[in-house]
């Protein structure tokens, strides 16, 4: 089982101004807990857009923008496009458990 969990950055956001976590540049730390999580851009595929069906296979996935990168996909806000397929993302984090 892995110890890795998305973060939208609304949620990242919400969880800060309530003093829930503190959040560094690339640390995320729950303050109850004093558990840290690193964190690394990424983003959760929710939609294609004007196609039926999924080509890459990426509904539901999370991807980081490093693999973004690698697959050749562009990012820009909450869209993300990979060859001629227009994906809708939420942007947010990989959190990965104990570690800095």
């Amino acid at each position: 089982m892995s110890n890795n969990l998305f973060v939208p950055q609304s949620t990242l956001d919400a969880w800060s101004d309530a003093g829930i976590v503190e959040v560094t540049a690339e640390a995320l730390t729950i303050v109850a807990e004093k558990r840290t999580y690193r964190l690394t851009p990424a983003v959760r595929f929710l939609r294609v857009e004007g196609q039926a069906s999924d080509p890459h296979g990426l509904l539901l996935r999370v991807k980081t923008e490093a693999a973004l990168k690698q697959m050749g996909a562009e990012h820009l806000l909450t869209s993300v496009i990979l060859g001629d397929v227009a994906y809708t993302v939420t942007p947010g984090f990989l959190a990965v458990a104990g570690s800095r």
